[in-house]
């Protein structure tokens, strides 16, 4: 959407609004890869700098596999590589992180209810997921 689009939506009131991190069915339709660059975007860079976080996610619906890497206050990923040396890997249904991206499930309340199972232990996920910010996804653009 064009800059000028985008401001001039700010001062309409909204047709439809989701407060939610994406719209309904929206990480549903997203590749792997950009459902977890969407925790990478919320990740508090100052607050995780300093520390070093390497989590294996197993996809069990999609057969798929990836890492992400915690280190100098960013989040990277690897698609299709799992990571001997992870501090945690964690399993899940594409279908549970998909939920939890869309704000309709908390990943530590999925581990609980079994949906997810992480091993050898919780600690690096609970870590990782206390650097993520909230934030608000219609924010204003340009303020008036």
């Amino acid at each position: 959407m064009h800059i000028h689009q985008s401001s001039v939506r700010e001062h309409r009131p909204p047709s439809h609004r989701h407060d939610g991190p994406l719209c309904t069915n929206g990480a549903g339709v997203l590749g792997d890869g950009l459902v977890i660059r969407h925790l990478g975007v919320r990740l508090n860079g100052p607050n995780a700098a300093g520390k070093e976080i390497t989590l294996n996610f197993v996809f069990t619906d999609t057969e798929e596999n990836a890492v992400l890497e915690l280190r100098n206050g960013s989040l990277n990923h690897s698609i299709g590589r799992t990571d001997s040396d992870a501090d945690a890997t964690v399993t899940l249904a594409r279908e549970s992180l998909n939920r939890v991206v869309m704000g309709e499930a908390d990943l530590l309340d999925e581990a609980k209810n079994g949906e997810i199972t992480v091993e050898p232990d919780e600690k690096p996920l609970t870590e990782l997921l206390s650097l993520l910010d909230d934030f608000d996804l219609w924010f204003n653009i340009i303020e008036p």
